[in-house]
Order: C-alpha cells, then structure tokens, then sequence
C-alpha cells in the first residue's frame, strides 16, 4: 500500500484514512523517529531505558507502543524485533528519509521533527530529539539555500525572494542569510527595499557582535548588471587579452595583490561575456569563481560565477571548467556544512577529473576536510593521504600544503600530537616557499594549538600573533579568529582569564562575519567560549553551550556534539550524559573514548 508517514511537523499517516486507526500518543511517534534516524542498530532495552524509564515496566511501556504503531500502520509494515527495526513496502515514503536522502523537493517547507512535542520525562531522548532537529532543520535550509542560488545565478531573482525572507526569518543573525535576501532584493529591480534589508540587518548584526557586518553583506545590495549569457552570443572579443588578464589576475593573487588580481579577472569575464567562444568564458567564470573563493573576497559572488560557469561548461562541452566549478561548488558546501550537497558536487567533480592527479588532490582534500568535520576519522586519513599524493606526483605543492594542513588537524583531533605537529610545519614551509601568505595562518594557528596541548603556551602565542597579523592583511575573517580563538586559550593557560574571555568574545564576532563562514572554525570558537564562560562567567554558561550544540548539530559536527553533550552533563543538564554515551558509540577517536571513559568510570567526576 501506498502511503506517506510524516513526522516533520505535526506528525501523521496521509492518507490518514489509508491505513489504520490513529497513533495514540508521543511515545509511539518517538520509538518510530529514533529507530528511522539515529543511525545504529537499537536495542528494545536501550529504547526502553530511553524513553520509558519511569514506568513501572519499560519493556512493557514500550510493546504496548509498537502494537500502537503497528494497527496505525498496517499490515504490510514490519515493526518489531531486537535490535528494533521498520521495514516498508514499496511505495511507501518518509519525509524525514526523503530529506536525509535529498529528495525534498516540496515548496512548502515542513515544520521541525515532531513539532510541539516534549520528552522531558525521558531527558534521554529529549537531548537526541534537539539534535536531530536542528540537523533535519540544516537539510532543509540547505535545499532552499540551493534554490535561492539557482534561481540568482539564472536571472530570476524575484521568485526566490520568499525562499530567501524564510531563511532569514529561521536564523535572522546568519549574514549569510541576510546576504541572499539582500541579493535577490537588488537582482530583482528594488534596490530600495535591498537597502533597507541592509540597514535592518546592519543594525541586528551590530547589536549582537558590536561590529558592522562584512563588506560582503554590503556588497550584496549593490544591483548588478545583467546575469552573464552563458550561450556564447554577442560580438567579438580578443582571447589573447581575455587569457592575459586571467594569467594576470593569478598571478597578482598568488603574489598577494588580491585586489589587483580580482579586477583583472573581472575584466576578463567581461571581455569573454562579450565574445562568441563558450569554452573561454566556462573557464573565465570557472577561474574568477574559484579564485573569489580561494581568496575568500566573496562567498555569494563566487557561488554565482561558479554556478554560471558551471552553465557555461556545460553548454560548451569543457569537463575541465565543469569540473573546476563542481569542485569549488563541493568547498563551498562543505565550508557551510551543507554536507550532502557537498558531496554530490565532489562526486560530480572527480567524474569529470578524469584521473588528473592535480584536479584529484584538490578533490580528495577537500573530501578529507568534510570527512574529518563529521569526525569520520580513518575515512578523512585516507583520503587525505590519497590527496597528498595526487599532488606529489602532480608537483603541486601548495596543494599538498593544504592537504598536510588538514592532516595535521586530523592529527591533532587524535592526540597524536608530534605527527600533528610535524605535518602543520611542513605544510608552513611549503606556504613560505611558496610565498603563499593567505594560507599560512591556517598551519601557524593549528601548529600553535598543538604547542597549546603541549604546554608550550609561550611558543603558541608568538605563532598565534604572526599568524593574527597576516590573516588581518589578507582580510581573511575566519582565520583571524581562529588565531584569536588560540590567544584566548594562550591567555587562559598563563592564568590572564580577563584578557582570555575578550579574546574569545572578540573571536566569536569575527568568526560570524562573512556570507559563509567555516562551521568547523565557529564551533571552535564557542567549544573555547563555553568552557571559559562556565568557569568564569556561569550565569551565561547554558546560553554558551545551547550556542555550540545548536551550531554542531546542524553542521554536522558529530564529535562537537559529543563534546558539547558531555560539557552539558558537567553542568548537570538532564539527558546530556545519556546523549553524550549514544552519541560517541560510532566515532573513531580513541583520545575523545578515553576522555569519556574517564568522566564515566566510577569515582570519575560524572559518578562521585
């Protein structure tokens, strides 16, 4: 039979009259959400202990609640066993499966998992259902985001409007968010109403981080000229000018003229706008959108360009600039932890590298980023490892540098911390040979939070102050609060907590400005804010850890959640260590199972 079962929202079977009576309760609806989406084999004990501890008879209390699902759902569904498990007929959909898979499409957009549902009596639960349902809320904006961007990079700005008044209203402080709405507002002929988007915005943005928003938000609400025709129609052009300017332009960037180079590239999409070759303007527009992002001078304009190059590559059959684009599309998402979508445009990248080891390398540690993001640690190793070879064997040597980067942060996630140390130093040597200044924050601030683990505070802050300085002259607002982020934890280690709460405060407002922030680097930010509020400023620490499990679980970042779980049932929130232990089970981190072991054990701070 063929049927839906909705559990964004108020819950339900449509067509309610299709199956069976009515779902009696939240519990049965619960057991349903958790078997469908916590990603592990369940236990009827471990459900039980969950979700039914308080009554006299849990094992009872739950087969009482599957008999309810099961008459609701019908005979051809299978409900039931230990572990746990539903099986489906065909036909049969789950807006919640449909989400995760990707396959939401539906204008509406739903509501949150069981809307207006409460499991206070069962903490457990309820800590997994905050999770769960800021990740499900975090699919879905990801699809609209998707729209939006489509709709931009087409010319048909007016119908995203909606979408783009909904992200804002679900998250007003996400510059990245305000950024879209501004865009489509200017794109669609009101620059007007951009404007006074801009000003609201400022202001709200202001009043929370005591500082103007970025140039990006600013520069979203100046219209533009007509969106690039990507079908190669117009007068003619000179490619030898075209392809001088873009040599010229990366050249200028990699020399440290951002600027400079930025015009350059401008101008050379302008010149191959007008001209009659497709493939030459798929690969200026390839080239301009990924150098904006390389540079980080403009996430919203680089997602536009990238997307019209992506148009213009295809239209002219160049897998080259297509792959380019699908690639630069993939960081993007995964920058913003737009998982799934993310690894669809890698997947579609590495299909057009055509074993080319320099396009691999790049796609390979951009894969490994995303992986060690979602803590998925031997799977990021690999491809880390695969990517530095790619670029060995290609000689692109500030790839490798980046992929040792990201190495060295796996590393340093895993306590192993003289291999994390000696990837981090090599990839700043690369970065110095290279002259690659905008770069070389990145390895500086990781190689100094191993000097931090170390208790090495002293060399840490000498890093930590370099790499602040270069990430300020390059405008790169990410890295300049990670290296913030660090001072703040040198300032804490050397007993300065005054001087370590503004550092992390200051790091907090710098880490939220940009249209795409990196997740990873904000969550770093608010795990170091929380920890030292809680210490010295505990009447905030709740609101503190709210903020850093809000922004884990809707990025992504499982081992954050953990931490930030575990953070919480120090506190004595209900549910957190129940959470925490759930949580852990399928991550591969043997220093964050140590960590956990310790607080667990007996006589540990959690058991006395």
């Amino acid at each position: 039979m063929s049927f839906t079962l909705v559990l964004m929202g108020s819950p339900g079977i449509e067509p309610a009259n299709g199956v069976g009576p009515a779902v009696r309760g939240r519990k049965p609806w619960a057991v349903l959400a958790y078997v469908l989406l916590s990603g592990r084999a369940t236990s009827r004990a471990h459900l039980a202990s969950l979700l039914f501890s308080d009554a006299g008879d849990p094992l009872a209390a739950l087969r009482w609640s599957i008999a309810s699902l099961r008459r609701a759902l019908g005979p051809d569904v299978s409900i039931g066993g230990d572990p746990v498990q539903v099986v489906l007929p065909t036909g049969a959909q789950v807006d919640v499966l449909d989400i995760q898979a990707g396959r939401w499409s539906d204008v509406e957009v739903p509501g949150e998992l069981l809307e207006s549902f409460y499991f206070r009596d069962s903490p457990g639960f309820e800590a997994w259902l905050l999770v769960t349902r800021r990740r499900l809320t975090a699919l879905v904006e990801a699809v609209l985001v998707e729209r939006i961007h489509t709709a931009l990079a087409q010319g048909t700005a007016a119908g995203a409007i909606g979408l783009a008044a909904r992200l804002v209203e679900s998250n007003p402080l996400d510059e990245s968010h305000q950024a879209l709405l501004i865009r489509c507002l200017a794109d669609s002929g009101d620059p007007a109403a951009a404007q006074h988007q801009l000003a609201a915005a400022t202001r709200l943005l202001r009043a929370e981080f005591a500082e103007p928003p970025s140039a990006s938000l600013r520069a979203a609400a100046v219209p533009r000229a007509n969106p690039i025709d990507t079908s190669g129609a117009g007068g003619t052009a000179g490619a030898a000018e075209i392809w001088a300017n873009l040599d010229a332009g990366r050249a200028a960037i990699a020399a440290g003229a951002v600027d400079a180079g930025i015009d350059c590239l401008r101008t050379a999409v302008t010149g191959a706008e007008a001209g009659t070759d497709r493939a030459l303007l798929a690969r200026a527009l390839s080239i301009f959108g990924a150098s904006l992002v390389r540079v980080g001078n403009s996430f919203l304009e680089a997602e536009t360009m990238l997307r019209r190059g992506l148009a213009a590559a295809v239209n002219a059959g160049d897998d080259q600039s297509a792959g380019v684009a699908q690639r630069e599309l993939g960081f993007l998402h995964v920058q913003a932890g737009y998982r799934l979508e993310g690894e669809q445009r890698l997947a579609a990248a590495t299909a057009l590298a055509g074993g080319d080891d320099s396009q691999l390398a790049s796609i390979l540690g951009i894969q490994g980023m995303s992986l060690c993001d979602e803590a998925r640690y031997h799977e990021a190793r690999t491809a880390l490892q695969d990517s530095l070879a790619c670029a060995q064997r290609a000689q692109r040597h500030r790839k490798a540098g980046w992929s040792l980067a990201m190495l060295g942060r796996l590393q340093l996630l895993l306590g192993e911390l003289d291999e994390a140390a000696e990837s981090l130093d090599e990839a700043a040597r690369i970065a110095r040979a290279e002259r690659w200044s905008a770069f070389l924050p990145w390895p500086e601030a990781l190689g100094a939070e191993v000097e931090l683990a170390q208790g090495r505070p002293e060399a840490a802050r000498q890093h930590l102050e370099h790499a602040s300085a270069l990430a300020q002259r390059s405008s790169d607002p990410g890295l300049q609060a990670f290296a913030t982020h660090g001072l703040a934890g040198v300032a804490a280690a050397t007993g300065e907590f005054t001087a370590a709460l503004n550092a992390i405060d200051t790091a907090r407002r710098q880490g939220c400005r940009g249209a795409r922030p990196y997740v990873w680097i904000q969550a770093q930010i608010l795990a170091r804010r929380a920890a030292l509020v809680s210490a010295h400023r505990p009447n905030q620490a709740d609101a503190a850890l709210d903020e850093w499990i809000g922004l884990s679980a809707r990025a992504g970042l499982r081992e954050d959640i953990v931490r930030a779980q575990m953070a919480a049932a120090g506190r004595g929130r209900p549910g957190a260590l129940e959470a925490t232990a759930a949580l852990a089970a399928d991550i591969d981190n043997p220093l964050l199972h140590r960590q956990l072991f310790s607080i667990l054990a007996p006589g540990g701070p959690m058991q006395s």
